[in-house]
């Protein structure tokens, strides 16, 4: 039989068991399992304790039989929204737990955590009234250049691209860096908000900076703006 199991440290400070090591065992029956990991570990472990109980104790073991949904759980390979690395969320519990299974280590949960920090502090920046611009992002080690637009406060566009990015040639390549690979630049302040006229501002950065041939904008854009631009 598989059995998932939990072991705990008596904290004295707090006077509470405190989560040290997660895994998965096989033995015949629960008891027989307690007996292996005895051995294996040179250790005293009880599950139920009281207090009653005199002798020390090393380890509190919680074990229960291993279901196959808990075992899809525990064991099923999943893959970090951060890193793209595989792992387990049996694996994220043996090096510490996190509180979210999406991510594969601790250094991953922190880039998460500061996303939803971030996320958290620029809603109250959605609803106010800006002006649009231009911006420039420019990858320090390469020269190249991106060119976007934005209605909304430049901070938070600027958030966006490095945590909420997809697959286009600037994304990839952004998944790739370090924030401060990047200059992030309002190059123009617009007073209008009509949509096609900051369209055509954007394409004659994306123009004067050949930012399509020789930089992380896409051919794409310019075709869609060229067919709004007939259309309006």
């Amino acid at each position: 039989m598989k059995f998932f199991y939990q072991l705990k440290v008596k904290d004295e400070k707090l006077n509470e068991w405190q989560h040290v090591w997660t895994d998965i065992g096989e033995a015949i029956d629960k008891k027989t399992l307690i007996e292996n990991l005895k051995k294996d570990l040179s250790a005293e472990i009880m599950e139920k304790i009281s207090r009653k109980t005199t002798k020390q104790v090393d380890y509190r073991i919680f074990a229960g039989e291993l279901t196959e949904y808990w075992e899809n759980h525990w064991c099923s390979v999943r893959t970090c929204k951060v890193c793209s690395n595989p792992y387990t969320i049996l694996q994220t519990k043996q090096m510490g737990g996190y509180s979210n299974h999406d991510v594969c280590s601790g250094d991953c949960r922190k880039i998460t955590r500061r996303a939803e920090d971030f996320g958290a502090y620029a809603e109250s920046y959605v609803n106010q009234d800006y002006k649009p611009c231009i911006y420039r992002i420019t990858n320090k080690l390469t020269g190249m250049v991106y060119i976007g637009q934005t209605v909304q406060c430049f901070t938070l566009r600027w958030y966006q691209h490095f945590f909420q990015g997809g697959d286009s040639k600037f994304h990839q390549a952004v998944k790739i860096s370090k924030p401060d690979d990047w200059i992030f630049e309002v190059i123009e302040v617009l007073e209008t908000k009509i949509k096609k006229d900051i369209d055509s501002r954007e394409m004659h950065w994306i123009n004067h900076h050949d930012s399509i041939n020789n930089g992380y904008n896409t051919a794409q854009f310019k075709m869609v703006d060229k067919k709004e631009d007939e259309s309006k």
